[in-house]
Formats: C-alpha cells, structure tokens, sequence
C-alpha cells in the first residue's frame, strides 16, 4: 500500500508505542507473586501471543522503515538534491547558521582592556559584518526552502509501503498498559 512520508512517519510511532505497551505488559505480567496457601491471582498473560505481536509489530516497523529509506535515497527534490542529501545539507547549514549568527553579531570594534588602561586594547573584526550577515540571511534563506520543498514531498508523494490495507488498519493507536 501507499503512503506518504508524513504518514509512514507516523504509523511508526504509532507502532513503537504499542511496543512500548506490549513490554510493559510483558514486564508486569509475565511473573506473579503469592503468599504460601493462598489461591494465586494470576495475570491474563499470553506469552507466546504478546511475543508474536511484538515481532508482527517489529516487521511492520522494518519495512516502514525500508521503504522511507530507500524513497529518501532516491526520490529527487525540486532543488536537485535527493532527500537524504537535503537532510545532510540541511545539517550543514544549521552548523553554519550557528558559526554566521556569531560572526554577524559581534561589534566591528570591542575594547577588551581596562577602561582606566593608559592605552587600551581594542579587538575588531577582521571581515566585513555586511558580508556576514548577507550570508546569514542567505543561508537562513536555503534553510526555509530546503525545508518547505521536504514538507511538501512528505505530504504528496506516495511510497509503497510493502504493507496492506488491513496490515495498516491493524496498528493500535489506543494502546492501554
């Protein structure tokens, strides 16, 4: 079956929630205690079911996860780039939006010795603050593009899942511990 990005993305929280909920069951239920010569109470536990959803629900996560993974290899962006490249390329300008935001916002010129000092010292910039900030705003500009284009193919392009209709109706959103 088909989905789109944003929607594998969120069948597979989903599914690691109602994990999380069969482990919790499975911890809390798989052992009981009792006092000598009382009646055991014991818990409506299911080994070998709570075992085989666990690895029906692992499945479902692989290939969810597969199929993200190679659509994000291979699916091209408006921009040129592939997904994963955008990922990676949208790292690498966070990292030098930081640096940007830094050099953009120091003084051109900061007195860095006493203000009694006979002769001060003062630090200045060695480039231009306008060429700083124009980078700034360019890649603050690359950033909201990248980004809109990946929220775009997340909610429009379908990706073959390798799961069917009834697999996917199968995932639990109302998990109870």
């Amino acid at each position: 079956m088909e989905l789109t990005s944003a929607r594998i993305n969120k069948l597979i929280k989903a599914i690691d929630a109602e994990k999380q909920a069969l482990l919790l069951i499975d911890e809390r239920d798989s052992t009981y205690t009792f006092c000598n010569g009382e009646v055991p109470v014991r818990p409506n536990y299911d080994f070998n079911a709570v075992s085989d959803r666990i690895s029906i629900l692992n499945e479902r996560v692989m290939l969810l996860r597969h199929a993200l993974n190679s659509f994000n290899v291979s699916h091209v962006l408006p921009c040129g780039y592939t997904i994963d490249k955008a990922i990676i390329r949208m790292s690498q300008l966070e990292c030098e939006k930081k640096r940007l935001i830094k050099r953009a916002s120091v003084p051109a010129t900061e007195r860095v010795r006493g203000y009694n000092a006979i002769n001060p010292d003062y630090t200045a910039v060695n480039y231009e603050l306008k060429d700083a900030k124009k980078r700034l705003n360019d890649v603050c500009k690359e950033i909201a593009s990248l980004q809109l284009e990946l929220d775009s193919e997340n909610c429009t392009v379908p990706i073959e899942t390798g799961l069917t209709q009834q697999e996917i109706e199968d995932i639990n959103y109302t998990v109870n511990a």
